[in-house]
Formats: C-alpha cells, structure tokens, sequence
C-alpha cells in the first residue's frame, strides 16, 4: 500500500476534478489556511500567461483545499507543475490544526500579472466547490484575467 501525503492547493488544483486528472488517488481531506503569505498571479507559465503563487506577506493568508493523495502519484503532479518547486510546508487545516503539506511555489516569474480567463475562472471554481470563505472567494475575483486565444488550451497540463 502506498504512503499517503498531503498536498495543499490553492490555484487551478482546488478543482477537485482537475487535481484527480492530475493525481488520480487524490481525495479531499479538508480546507486550509496558509498564514504568512499572499495569493498573487506572478508564475511565468509555458502556455504565455501567469498561474498562481504564494508571495510573502506578514499579515497576509492564502485559503486553500488538502487533499491526501498517494506519494507515488506526486511524480505525476509534479510533471503537471512544470516551473514549481514542491516543497514541505505547515498549513492550519478546517479543525484549527497545524499539519505539514506538500505545496507547489514558483520562482520564475512573470511582470504581466494576468492569468487567462479560463484559469481564474478554474481558481475560482474550486474555491467555491470546497466552500472557502466568502471574502476570500471575492478577494480572487477581483484578479484581472485576459483572454487565451487558444481554445484548447484550458485542458493543457502547463
């Protein structure tokens, strides 16, 4: 039986449905909370567009989704997060309780702040199917996004 590890989204991988096209074993295991740090959209992606990153921040939190999901299958998230580093982190889950999770954070950065439409709107989307918090939900619809003039490529792991 594969060891279990748990991994902390806050971008496009709150959607439930695209985390498990990524990692199969993937299973919700609670909301959660990163204190110290802010979401921004500052991640120079292949695709020519910004994806999601955390930015220091002493009074900043960045809300996300835990999911437990089986060691073998962080191989497969890691192929999908081209342009991150996954590293070690303590985040405070729903039952108020520090636990390590995996997190995905880019140093290569981009000046143009703006992810795709389709990719905010995937960000947004699994913030509300895992029922973050309301100001914070608002909070990330107010990212300015731009349109992709590629149709297709919304299903692309980049």
């Amino acid at each position: 039986m594969s060891e279990k590890v748990l991994c902390f989204a806050y971008g496009s991988n709150m959607c439930s449905h695209r985390m498990k096209s990524r990692a199969p074993s993937a299973e919700f295991y609670r909301i959660a909370r990163k204190s110290g740090k802010t979401l921004v959209f500052n991640k120079r992606s292949c695709d020519d567009s910004a994806k999601a990153n955390l930015a220091s921040d002493k009074d900043g939190k960045v809300w996300g989704v835990l999911y437990c999901l089986d060691f073998i299958d962080l191989g497969k998230l890691d192929a999908c997060e081209s342009g991150y580093t996954r590293e070690l982190t303590e985040v405070v889950d729903s039952m108020n309780e520090a636990v390590s999770a995996f997190v995905y954070l880019s140093s290569k950065l981009t000046k143009d702040t703006r992810p795709y439409d389709w990719y905010k709107e995937l960000v947004v989307e699994g913030a509300k199917e895992h029922k973050l918090p309301s100001e914070y939900i608002r909070f990330l619809e107010t990212f300015k996004s731009k349109p992709d003039l590629d149709p297709k490529r919304g299903s692309k792991c980049c």
